[in-house]
């Protein structure tokens, strides 16, 4: 079975070469059969990890992500811009980001997920989080790197 990430990482680069028909379809493959919206618009490296398959995750199409990014199941990263905005969400090298957790964007010039940051399990972001800090959920709150939280 093609991992989901791989089926995502394709439909983008066909949709960005400028091959709209394979984005769809492979886009279509996706949801059919990882429950998935992995909307082809987005940037991405082809070392992002779908853990679980990246099953349920639904992410917007202004959304640009880095190298070696872990994403969990059930991801929803959303914005309130069109797919062209000058306000995307961005999430940088290294983050991983935790099963239901949820990442809302704005038009006000988007937000960033700073290099090595984890968004834990069930956090909900709505703001820029700072380079290898940890989101908790329950208010969503930044850790100092090598901290733990209880």
């Amino acid at each position: 079975m093609v991992a989901a990430e791989h089926l995502w990482y394709l439909s983008s680069k066909a949709y960005h070469s400028g091959n709209r028909p394979a984005a769809v379809l492979l886009k279509t493959i996706t949801f059919l059969v990882y429950k998935a919206i992995l909307c082809y618009q987005c940037e991405i490296e082809d070392d992002l990890e779908l853990v679980h398959f990246g099953f349920g995750c639904a992410i917007h199409p202004n959304v640009r992500i880095g190298r070696r990014v872990k994403i969990f199941h059930h991801v929803t990263i959303a914005a309130e811009t069109s797919e062209r905005s000058a306000s995307p969400i961005v999430i940088e090298d290294d983050c991983v980001i935790g099963a239901y957790a949820i990442i809302l964007g704005n038009n006000r010039g988007g937000i960033v997920i700073g290099k090595g940051a984890v968004i834990a399990a069930g956090a909900i972001v709505n703001r820029d989080v700072p380079p290898g800090a940890t989101m908790v959920p329950m208010p969503a709150r930044a850790v100092p790197p090598g901290k733990t939280y209880a």
